[in-house]
């Protein structure tokens, strides 16, 4: 009987080192687990702030973008005189909008858009442009404009004309407006 009950006592103490062993297995697995899952969870939160900083930037950009039209818009710098042979070149208004960002502290970057007519036609209907610019929003007389517009200029430079440090020419005929705002984050190191 005393034997008996010295086989069961280290039966029952084998099985429970088995316990004890598997508990502190399951307790390591249950430590990476959540280890990992933090990893995880600061990875995702890594991730949402770059992109709030990427949605950031590209609201910053686009408040510069509009400021500067504006300034075209309504800056009379460009006219010497009131004879229309002396008006700015295009270089010589885009070397002075230069350097009002630059003695302002500001950094300038030329970005060229160039596209198809069907694409700029389709550019200019959509609604967020005729939200963002009511001169557009007569769509008539837009179409006739770009017409117009492309008969008395020429709307891109030719390639290699630009010579300015931090230009990027892109043709966006078949780009998305996300594309082409990473494609100049990229190229001017923005963020």
């Amino acid at each position: 009987m005393e034997e008996k009950r010295s086989k069961v006592n280290i039966v029952l103490a084998v099985l429970f080192v088995l316990a004890i062993i598997t508990i502190c297995v399951m307790a390591i697995y249950i430590n990476k687990l959540s280890s990992e899952k933090e990893k995880i969870s600061a990875k995702a939160d890594s991730l949402n702030a770059n992109v709030n900083n990427l949605e950031n930037t590209v609201s910053d950009l686009q408040e510069k973008i509009d400021n500067v039209s504006n300034a075209i818009n309504t800056d009379k710098t460009q006219e010497k005189s009131e004879d229309n042979s002396s008006k700015l070149s295009d270089e010589e208004a885009t070397k002075l909008l230069k350097e009002k960002f630059e003695n302002t502290g500001g950094k300038f970057y030329y970005v060229e858009l160039k596209a198809d007519l069907e694409t700029r036609l389709e550019h200019n209907l959509t609604p967020h442009r005729l939200e963002q610019k009511p001169s557009k929003r007569d769509t008539e007389w837009t179409v006739k404009d770009i017409y117009k517009t492309m008969e008395k200029y020429r709307l891109n430079s030719n390639e290699g004309e630009i010579k300015f440090e931090n230009y990027l020419r892109i043709n966006n005929t078949n780009l998305s407006p996300d594309e082409v705002s990473n494609m100049i984050i990229e190229k001017f190191k923005l963020l």
